[in-house]
């Protein structure tokens, strides 16, 4: 009987750790749970952002591409064209602003040509006898090379 009895509790100290066991198992198991809950609503929730950011893009998208419809229509379409008559001011506009920044060529070519009078007339050199003085001789070869850089320009003389 001693050896009943020694089995019986044996058995129910067995069945007592096994019963702590189950319920150790019970709340890892419960644990494991919950935590597979909580990632699965943040991956809910970021599945929803991305959602969203695709149809964000695909408004911007549809957005952009009637702006660029509409660029080529107009483009294309001669009724939004410009009223000549507006185009033509805005061509002498700019030609008169572009005008105003390029120097005349022809007024570069005579303030060259003076300035070169202008060095050889301060070389005074003496007269000798009835030959021609050199003051006279700079003064031909100076309008001859005046009026050589006059034709190459295209440039009428002024009268004198």
């Amino acid at each position: 009987m001693i050896t009943a009895l020694a089995m019986i509790c044996s058995c129910h100290k067995q069945d007592l750790s096994a019963k702590e066991q189950l319920a150790q198992r019970k709340l890892e198991l419960d644990a494991r749970e919950e935590a597979f809950a909580e990632r699965k609503s943040v991956l809910d929730d970021r599945e929803k952002a991305l959602d969203e950011r695709e149809k964000a893009l695909q408004q911007t998208e549809k957005s952009l591409a009637a702006k660029e419809q509409a660029t080529m229509n107009a483009q294309t379409n001669p009724a939004n064209a410009q009223d000549p008559a507006e185009m033509d001011v805005e061509g002498d506009t700019v030609t008169q602003q572009l005008s105003t920044r390029i120097p005349d060529p022809s007024q570069a070519v005579v303030e060259t040509v003076e300035k070169e009078s202008e060095i050889l007339g301060a070389q005074n050199l003496p007269a000798s006898g009835g030959l021609p003085t050199q003051n006279q001789l700079n003064a031909d070869q100076l309008q001859r090379e005046r009026q050589r850089i006059m034709n190459a320009a295209g440039i009428s003389p002024a009268p004198q």
